[in-house]
């Protein structure tokens, strides 16, 4: 008996009552649920109110036989298999009633040895339907997955392309081959899909190879998955790529647009690093780099030099113009400051009306010149303020970056700041160099051991 989840439910139809209720009788002792019928038309009716797993029909009945029965039940929608119970000397009727659609076929012998065959029969019958059915099923579901995946393909936003392993394609470059490309992909890329079909996949000229070439090979290669990073610099997209096998020899690749997430990220990381007034470094960036020089130094050796700079009495500029015109001076004060300066140079607001700046390979006489150079071009400038001018002066500390083994930027800074303090001391607007000991050349440091020694940078000579 086939093994179910339920009680299958059968339904006979035969005008012999004595005969339905004898092979419904044989058929419960097997397990099944049966319900009967006096004819074809009947049969029908419970056929429409009830599913049944199978239904055994007698060929010759009154107002409607077995074999119409069968002819009008297989039009219904998932019509249960039919077995057909005729006579002795009807085996070509059978026949012609499996031609119509019945599943098997059964002859009445009058001994009733025929009602042993009943299990056999039923279970190749039900067998057979649900062969059938898991086929249809199956099918159904490739049916409805093909489609899905076509709209997906279709509509996804995503770009989408099906790459084939085509050996010795002749390409010196790769070895892959467009198979299948999806149309966002052609929108990403502003070119129309079936011109890449069957080209190699160094012919995207939008993303160079070398960005993405060798993560398809360690695909290939290695059988796993991989998510990476690639940029456009010719659209100036960013784009996340997922490659994976689908199957064997291809590799299916999904291009993601990541550039608003991108310039989203890199526009909070300059809002976190940046002074929204003036657009240099703010302190935690400035010492950032400020460390990473310092790690050079202590790898490669040679100078670095840092100055802190402090605008002159600018307090007096926002109590008589305005906090409004003191912006404007501190922007005209660091574009200064930039141009003084070269390109591999850092400068940072490290608060206020205070700057720090840091200057790479870079002595103290060198950077002596390059403050001078700022205090000068401060002094001469000159910010409208309505009707009016108005100017400003700069006075600037100076020290050397990781002059010994165990200096911090913490110690460089503190260095730096008192000189600015001596520089303000003595009467601003002039720079101050802060020497260590180890830094001083030609002096006899017999028995003194000073902490610092100071030079103002107004006494010694012009650069």
């Amino acid at each position: 008996m086939v093994q179910t989840s339920y009680q299958v439910m059968i339904l006979v139809i035969d005008d012999d009552e004595v005969l339905r209720r004898r092979i419904s009788k044989r058929l419960e002792r097997h397990g099944y649920q049966v319900m009967g019928a006096s004819n074809g038309l009947l049969g029908l009716e419970q056929a429409r109110l009830r599913k049944f797993d199978l239904i055994m029909v007698d060929h010759r009945m009154p107002v409607m036989g077995g074999m119409e029965f069968i002819r009008r039940l297989v039009t219904q929608e998932e019509a249960p298999p039919v077995i057909m119970l005729t006579g002795a000397g009807d085996e070509s009727v059978a026949v012609e009633a499996m031609k119509l659609g019945a599943s098997d076929y059964v002859v009445k012998d009058s001994e009733g040895i025929y009602l042993e065959m009943f299990q056999m029969v039923i279970d190749q019958a039900l067998n057979r339907r649900q062969l059938l059915l898991d086929k249809l099923r199956a099918e159904t579901a490739l049916r409805v997955s093909e489609e899905q995946y076509r709209l997906l393909f279709i509509w996804m936003q995503d770009g989408f392309a099906l790459l084939g392993n085509t050996g010795g394609s002749g390409c010196n470059v790769c070895s892959l081959r467009f198979q299948e490309l999806n149309p966002a992909f052609g929108r990403m890329f502003s070119i129309v899909p079936e011109t890449l079909i069957g080209q190699c996949v160094c012919r995207l000229r939008s993303i160079p190879g070398e960005d993405w070439l060798p993560q398809l090979d360690q695909v290939r290669t290695t059988g796993s998955g991989r998510q990476f990073e690639v940029r456009s610099e010719a659209r100036n997209l960013f784009f996340e790529v997922t490659a994976y096998i689908p199957q064997p020899g291809r590799i299916a690749v999904i291009f993601e647009d990541v550039t608003a997430r991108k310039l989203y990220e890199s526009e909070l990381e300059r809002l976190a690093t940046t002074d929204s007034l003036t657009g240099v470094g703010n302190r935690a960036e400035f010492c950032r780099r400020a460390e990473t020089e310092l790690e050079r130094l202590r790898r490669y050796q040679g100078s670095c030099s840092l100055l802190m700079l402090d605008l002159d009495d600018f307090k007096k500029v926002n109590d008589r113009y305005g906090h409004g015109v003191g912006d404007q001076v501190l922007i005209a004060a660091v574009t200064t400051i930039r141009n003084c300066l070269r390109k591999i140079d850092v400068v940072g607001r490290y608060g206020g009306e205070e700057f720090v700046i840091l200057l790479p390979e870079t002595d103290l006489p060198e950077a002596r010149i390059v403050a001078e150079r700022i205090r000068r071009t401060i002094e001469i400038m000159t910010v409208s303020a309505g009707d009016r001018t108005v100017s400003i002066t700069t006075s600037c500390g100076v020290t050397l970056l990781g002059v010994t083994e165990d200096a911090t930027i913490t110690q460089a800074l503190d260095e730096a700041d008192q000189a600015l303090y001596r520089a303000k001391h003595e009467g601003r607007n002039r720079t101050v160099l802060f020497e260590h000991p180890s830094a001083m050349t030609g002096t006899d440091l017999t028995g003194i051991y000073p902490i610092a020694r100071y030079h103002d940078a107004t006494l010694l000579p012009d650069a």
